[in-house]
């Protein structure tokens, strides 16, 4: 058949590059989690600000870990790295003194994902940074 088209081909659905795709949810009910330490306020009208800045609590929580505020305007050290050309995204929690194992349990539940732990830090493989932001605050940290 002289002149006809071959069949017109469908492209590839649009793929995401890690660095695009949407943050986790921090929207989490932490009651239905059974964790092993209390969240101090689980209120669902508890907000954090966009840029994920709350200030400390007057009081600081007794757990077997504890984890320092950084920098000068006392933020929660929870940072978002991309690795392998920005199609790998972790979130690490990072200045963590103490028993780390014991906060890495509770995290898993929280992310629903496994967390790795290294000296002073914890690692989840995933973008979890509002929600640990949220978990944290709500710890009392």
């Amino acid at each position: 058949l002289m002149g006809s088209r071959p069949p017109r081909r469908i492209p590839n659905p649009p793929f995401l590059h890690a660095a695009e795709r949407p943050a986790e949810t921090a929207e989490i009910d932490f009651s239905q989690l059974n964790l092993k330490y209390p969240v101090v306020n689980n209120n669902p009208e508890f907000q954090i600000p966009k840029r994920g800045w709350a200030p400390k609590s007057a009081t600081t929580p007794s757990f077997p870990f504890h984890v320092t505020r950084a920098g000068e305007n006392d933020s929660l050290p929870v940072y978002t790295d991309y690795k392998n050309g920005r199609t790998r995204v972790f979130t690490i929690v990072k200045k963590i003194s103490g028993d780390a194992q014991e906060l890495k349990a509770d995290m898993e539940k929280v992310v629903g994902q496994p967390v790795e732990v290294k000296p002073g830090k914890l690692i989840v493989q995933g973008n979890f940074h509002m929600r640990l932001k949220r978990y944290l605050l709500a710890l009392g940290f």
